[in-house]
């Protein structure tokens, strides 16, 4: 049985074990995960997310997102999707410890990119049940009990309180723990070359009648070679005589920056992204024309990932009444993009039900 299945055996759904921001330490959490679940590859268990946001090509990735995504604006269209005069008042208001519309829209797309999953609490309603004010839950304060239902700081709370959104991507940590833990492994090794720029070296006796060293010399020149190499001039030692300074590998540095790149692809495929538009290795391989063919493919399709989540959550009865229904204000980026857009989005269906309060989230 997977990790995976393991958390859903016990009623938990999987993305929890990815959104802890407070966790601790990939090793300790995989040591504490494994001890759960023994017999479990360490690649299968979700990473945390602190731990990827340490990886550039995973940052690249949460930047492009919510720099496009967080400054655009919620708004309440009619049937034939023209925006309505007077706009929901949520659009534009939260009333919870001052959060703007920007962090809240910024916060839900990058919980959707890592979990798959955000959570808005519902902080005032109208006479006629709908929203007033909302504002984003961070993931470290909700979770799940037993029963499904969702907790807020360890509380039930209501299900008219809050709105769940949940994507059919289930969120990088859930389902990109090998790339995160080998992109993590590269810029270790990329790190370690920094420090110690020179191959593995041996000071070797020449066998020329110089006596051996008892084992504290051995450790006492070793040691000092070793704080020379780590020094501002490490490039400068000192030999003594009747030793010969030998390199023990041939090491090819190339490598690193593809297995970089490589890494930087495999985020792309897994996220969706144009891996053009977070590339960068400066190889030139990518022209102008094609840039512009992935920033135009970005915006017409791959956004949709992790924009439909939201804006047909927010569609639903227990949000806009009905012949109502949310979009993304996409005009500014229409006017950016490089040629013109065939599809704004995926359009969200009006409700043309009777409102009814959704119970399930």
């Amino acid at each position: 049985m997977g990790f995976l299945d393991a958390f859903r055996r016990n009623g938990i759904p999987s993305q929890l074990a990815t959104w802890q921001s407070d966790a601790p330490p990939l090793d300790l959490q995989t040591v504490t995960l494994q001890s759960l679940y023994p017999g479990i590859d360490a690649d299968e268990l979700p990473m945390f997310r602190r731990e990827a946001q340490t990886i550039p090509g995973v940052m690249a990735i949460e930047n492009l997102l919510t720099s496009t995504i967080s400054p655009l604006t919620l708004q309440a269209v009619d049937a034939e999707g023209k925006p309505l005069a007077v706009q929901p008042a949520w659009t534009t208001r939260t009333d919870a410890n001052a959060q703007n519309p920007y962090m809240r829209l910024g916060r839900t797309v990058a919980d959707i990119y890592y979990s798959g999953i955000s959570l808005w609490s519902v902080d005032a309603r109208d006479n006629k049940g709908y929203p007033l004010s909302m504002s984003h839950v961070r993931m470290e304060r909700w979770s799940w009990d037993d029963g499904g239902q969702i907790l807020i700081d360890g509380k039930t709370v209501p299900a008219n309180s809050i709105v769940l959104f949940e994507s059919i991507f289930p969120g990088l940590l859930t389902v990109g723990g090998r790339t995160l833990r080998s992109a993590r492994d590269i810029e270790r090794t990329i790190r370690a070359r920094a420090r110690i720029a020179i191959p593995t070296q041996a000071l070797k006796n020449k066998g020329d009648g110089t006596t051996e060293p008892d084992e504290d010399e051995k450790q006492a020149m070793l040691q000092a070679y070793s704080d020379q190499r780590r020094a501002l001039n490490g490039a400068v030692i000192y030999v003594p005589g009747g030793y010969d300074l030998e390199n023990l590998e041939d090491f090819e540095e190339n490598w690193l920056l593809p297995a970089r790149a490589a890494v930087i692809t495999d985020l792309a495929k897994i996220t969706g992204i144009p891996s053009g538009l977070i590339e960068g290795d400066g190889n030139g391989t990518l022209n102008y024309t094609t840039e512009l063919g992935q920033l135009a493919r970005f915006l017409s399709v791959n956004l949709n990932t992790f924009t439909a989540p939201i804006t047909s959550r927010l569609s639903m009865g227990d949000v806009t009444p009905r012949g109502t229904s949310i979009q993304l204000d996409l005009s500014h980026l229409q006017q950016e993009a490089p040629e013109p857009l065939t599809d704004k989005g995926v359009p969200v269906t009006p409700n043309t039900s009777a409102k009814e309060p959704n119970t399930n989230v």
